[in-house]
């Protein structure tokens, strides 16, 4: 990330802690800033859909009998 990138995205964090600071206080150390982070919980957000999806479509798919 460049460093045009990383000083606007810690001014973002600066402006949500400000705006929800007033109803719980938020550590800066509790935001995920860090690009290759937020790209690796995106992925695996992504890969828990698909894995709920698939495991409904199975349970869907027993007979009504196992499903009791």
């Amino acid at each position: 990330m460049d460093k045009e990138s990383r000083h606007r995205t810690v001014r973002e964090s600066e402006l949500l802690i400000g705006n929800l600071g007033s109803q719980k206080q938020i550590q800066k150390a509790e935001l995920v800033t860090d690009m290759e982070h937020i790209r690796a919980l995106a992925c695996m957000h992504e890969s828990l859909q698909w894995f709920s999806f698939q495991m409904r479509a199975m349970i869907n798919s027993l007979p009504s009998k196992s499903k009791g």
